[in-house]
């Protein structure tokens, strides 16, 4: 014997989920350009060198291509303020 399949088994034109309008032009495509220098991205990685997990943080102005990198052994506050601090003393 065959029973009717409990549940939402077709598709209710009046239902809610149905009639939900999408926004979608008010989705951001693409970031804007940046015109001055200033527009930072930062991302940091992991890497096992001899065995032992080294953290690389990155940061990359967008406009001017600088790049910054340094190697850390943990990610903690200290560190990335310690990583901020030498961003700007060498971006100057």
């Amino acid at each position: 014997m065959f029973y009717a399949k409990t549940g939402r088994c077709y598709h209710n034109p009046n239902s809610k989920w149905a009639n939900k309008k999408r926004d979608y032009k008010s989705k951001v495509k693409k970031s804007p350009r940046e015109k001055e220098p200033g527009y930072i991205e930062i991302d940091s990685i992991i890497k096992f060198i001899d065995g032992i997990r080294v953290y690389i943080i990155n940061a990359i102005d967008i406009k001017t291509k600088f790049v910054f990198s340094q190697a850390y052994r943990s990610l903690s506050s200290n560190n990335a303020l310690d990583f901020f601090k030498k961003l700007e003393r060498d971006r100057t």
